[in-house]
């Protein structure tokens, strides 16, 4: 990864951080007591481009290991599409077993995925 894909997703991860706080600030307080976010992943365009994007999903939902019954769904991200690229996040219930799956996925496709605390 050059210096440049470095600081993209140090803006990326920063962005994030401050839509994070909005919500906080926004949405946190009229969420109903105990209710359950979804784990929101974010897909960087290199990982979804047109000639494997379908396959990409598949992969991602059979690594992770991702049950029906957890998926909200994929959606665009707003504002980022291209003709090459189709940048993705995918959203579900997330469960502890997911985590070393969504490790395996970034090494078989050599992507970094959420870089959240």
């Amino acid at each position: 990864m050059g210096w440049l894909d470095r600081k993209v997703a140090e803006w990326e991860k920063e962005a994030h951080e401050r839509a994070a706080e909005e919500w906080a600030r926004e949405v946190a307080p009229h969420l109903p007591e105990g209710a359950e976010l979804p784990y929101v992943e974010r897909f960087r365009g290199s990982a979804f481009d047109a000639a494997r994007g379908e396959h990409t999903v598949a992969a991602y939902i059979a690594i992770v290991g991702v049950r029906p019954e957890d998926s909200y769904g994929f959606f665009p991200r707003f504002g980022q599409q291209t003709n090459l690229t189709f940048p993705m996040v995918f959203a579900y219930r997330d469960r502890p077993e997911y985590e070393e799956g969504r490790r395996r996925f970034a090494e078989a496709f050599g992507v970094r995925l959420r870089e959240l605390p």
